[in-house]
């Protein structure tokens, strides 16, 4: 039971840190997509 709530919840930080790696990259790509460090 315990190791069934553990494993469940190592599944949704897991998920967690995927979406915002994704996040971080996409946006990262984005920045670089539109010409480099910065909104100026």
């Amino acid at each position: 039971m315990y190791s069934q709530i553990d494993s469940n919840k190592r599944k949704s930080v897991l998920l967690l840190m995927v979406a915002a790696a994704l996040v971080v990259g996409l946006g990262y790509i984005f920045s670089l997509a539109r010409g480099g460090n910065g909104y100026d």
